[in-house]
């Protein structure tokens, strides 16, 4: 499965992901880059260790943010959209600067059999008369 279907997958269920990496991976900049790519479109991120201290950090790092793992929800507007949608989510306020987020870009609407035939009933109300 091409890195791209994965990442749409993994956007279209919410799964994070997370990629460790050895040396050998980070000398070949198209590995590099879609590892690195992959991860941040899931919200995850990609650690390149060149020895197993530098493992051992990243999964420390990995085990730290998801300790630390917030979930936000909303009910979007109406949208014809039924496939990618970006959002942003930013920290407002002095006091809030000293903080780090890191979030995905967006999701995609996971189209399910009850999604399908809600889309599929709007379809035709909107081609009658």
């Amino acid at each position: 499965m091409p890195p791209e279907d994965v990442a749409e997958l993994a956007q279209s269920t919410g799964t994070i992901i997370y990629m460790i990496s050895t040396q050998q991976a980070e000398t070949e900049p198209v590995s590099t880059a879609v590892f690195e790519r992959m991860s941040k479109a899931t919200g995850g991120k990609a650690y390149f260790a060149k020895n197993w201290q530098d493992e051992k950090q990243a999964f420390a790092s990995i085990r730290d943010d998801l300790a630390n793992l917030y979930t936000i929800s909303y009910y979007p507007a109406a949208n014809p959209n039924h496939g990618w949608r970006a959002i942003n989510v930013k920290l407002v306020g002095k006091n809030l600067q000293k903080y780090h987020i890191r979030t995905r870009a967006g999701y995609r609407v996971l189209q399910t059999a009850q999604n399908q035939s809600v889309l599929e009933q709007a379809q035709v109300k909107q081609n009658q008369p």
